[in-house]
């Protein structure tokens, strides 16, 4: 039934992208796909992932390198349990090119981000019983962003301080915990 419900967002998509198209130059393509990413954040935000997963793939038929519409299509796919679409989105995520109008917003964001996608898929590898691949991409993490271990440790702090804690919230606790683990680990043996 995802799968369907996946497939059929694709579709709308890629018609309303098709014909939006034709209004729009080559130049207010990036910019339209970057303000459509930033939309499907915002619905991410809001658990309203039927909606973001338009918004990205929406933003990827402007722009097939929209760094920010992988990594959205990623996370949707790994809370999903996708895990094979999820690995795929988030190499996908690694290897377009970073959009420096993204970068002068976020800051060092983007590197928190890079950091967390190798962890992401690290996690998935571990998933698979990988654990020699697991492991080099927990590395990877820590190179790209060596501050990682603070960054994890002080994102699972503030899910423990808040008063009304969702499922989501302790899903992602639960995973940033075995991730700061793992992370913690590899600095040791390095």
């Amino acid at each position: 039934m995802k799968k369907i419900l996946l497939v059929l967002i694709v579709i709308i998509s890629f018609v309303v992208g098709y014909f939006l198209s034709d209004f729009l130059n080559s130049r207010k393509k990036g910019g339209l796909s970057l303000s459509l990413s930033f939309l499907g954040i915002q619905e991410f935000e809001n658990k309203s992932y039927v909606k973001s997963l338009q918004y990205f793939f929406t933003a990827l038929y402007f722009n097939p390198r929209n760094r920010l519409a992988h990594r959205g299509l990623a996370l949707i796919f790994y809370r999903e349990g996708s895990y094979e679409l999820a690995m795929e989105e988030f190499k996908n995520f690694l290897e377009s090119p970073k959009d420096p109008f993204y970068e002068n917003i976020e800051g060092n964001r983007g590197y928190v981000d890079t950091a967390l996608a190798y962890c992401y898929i690290a996690d998935i590898y571990d998933k698979y019983k990988n654990k020699e691949m697991a492991i080099i991409n927990y590395q990877k993490a820590v190179n790209e962003y060596p501050d990682l271990p603070k960054y994890l440790s002080a994102y699972i702090k503030v899910i423990s301080e808040k008063k009304q804690k969702t499922d989501e919230d302790i899903k992602q606790m639960e995973l940033f915990s075995t991730i700061y683990k793992s992370v913690k680990n590899i600095r040791k043996e390095s």
